[in-house]
């Protein structure tokens, strides 16, 4: 096996997992349908009932979508 005085090209880790951005001014949501507007306002009017029981905090999380 011949060897190679070339050094392998660094891999840029930044680059490779970077999702692929969205051109959103090209793409076209479509409109909902009666079916999806009436779930969102039964979502938007849910309120949940408080818990019979307190949470410790340690044991607490939140999401953060973008």
């Amino acid at each position: 096996m011949p060897s190679s005085d070339k050094a392998p090209k660094p891999l840029n880790l930044l680059e490779y997992h970077r999702p692929k951005r969205l051109k959103l001014s090209a793409a076209r949501i479509p409109p909902l349908s009666a079916e999806s507007r009436r779930c969102l306002k039964n979502l938007a009017a849910h309120h949940a009932e408080p818990l019979p029981f307190a949470l410790p905090r340690g044991r607490c999380a939140a999401v953060l979508v973008v």
